[in-house]
């Protein structure tokens, strides 16, 4: 990830790409040394690979967050390495790895949210649950908003969620389905901690999602009934960017892609013109059904 970051810097001429440390803490199942050695990697990943957060799994080996003697010393690690910011795959089960519709669920964020107040943590996908696959039947987002409500207000205000393929499933589920997701994490949140993702590595061109959030409003009859407030342009600019930006902070003022003009517009005449060869093709799913059969899940 490092060498692609780099990459991306390098054709850019600026900082346009970031990268998180990846740190697996019940690794000694594989091998007996390895929890030192993945303690030891997170602080090689920091100060040498320059990662900005830690991005960890608790599907791969199924362990929870606020388990003190596997997640814990790997916390304070990363604390120690003055990390901020914490993101954990929280729901979207793996088939490739049984027990771990248990392991994603959100129940772990109350008590490491207490036990580390200098952190703060991101649940990625918002823990969300295809309709058939949470161990007590909690589709969707439920689960995470019923502990999310539950928390105290000094701690939810460091409880973040990122929309990485969860919009998208929603975007092209049934009627109303997406306006609910994004008016719960409204209510419950706050637009501020609220991150945009989008997984397009599994969708190809993310601009179909993109277009459908601008796009996006919580209807008023959905506001009057349950209570969500209207999605502002405001919130949209701070959930596609402003509050990634803080989180990691990156100057927001700070000129991005300075590749010069010039430069630029000769690439664009050599592959003729500033649309030509562009493409906003799908490669992956383009429905719900196709999106659920690729990944093993079935159909509701």
């Amino acid at each position: 990830m490092a060498e692609t970051r780099d990459l991306v810097n390098e054709l850019a001429c600026s900082e346009r790409c970031l990268s998180q440390a990846i740190v697996n803490p019940v690794a000694q199942s594989v091998l007996p040394a390895s929890p030192q050695l993945e303690l030891d990697q997170l602080e090689y990943q920091v100060n040498e690979l320059g990662a900005k957060a830690l991005k960890t799994y608790t599907y791969n080996g199924n362990w929870r967050l606020d388990d003190e003697a596997v997640a814990y010393p790997m916390l304070g690690e990363a604390q120690r390495l003055k990390l901020k910011l914490v993101n954990t795959h929280k729901g979207l089960p793996a088939i490739f790895s049984p027990g771990s519709e248990e392991a994603v669920r959100t129940l772990d964020y109350p008590k490491v949210l207490a036990d580390f107040p200098k952190l703060r943590f991101c649940a990625y996908h918002s823990g969300y649950f295809q309709a058939g696959q949470h161990p007590e039947g909690k589709d969707g987002i439920s689960e995470f908003i019923e502990m999310a409500e539950a928390l105290p207000r000094k701690h939810r205000k460091r409880l973040y969620a990122e929309m990485g393929s969860t919009f998208a499933t929603t975007l092209l589920g049934p009627d109303m389905e997406v306006a609910h997701y994004v008016g719960q994490l409204l209510k419950t949140l706050g637009s501020k901690n609220i991150l945009w993702g989008t997984d397009s590595i599994w969708w190809g061109s993310p601009q179909f999602a993109i277009d459908a959030f601008k796009n996006l409003q919580i209807p008023e009859s959905l506001q009057e009934q349950f209570g969500y407030p209207a999605l502002t342009t405001r919130d949209k600019k701070r959930i596609f960017g402003k509050n990634a930006a803080k989180l990691y902070k990156i100057k927001k003022r700070k000129k991005r892609c300075t590749i010069p003009e010039d430069t630029f517009a000769e690439a664009q005449r050599v592959q003729g013109g500033a649309r030509e060869g562009r493409s906003l093709q799908v490669y992956g799913a383009r429905t719900r059904r196709e999106f659920l059969e690729m990944f093993g899940w079935g159909y509701g």
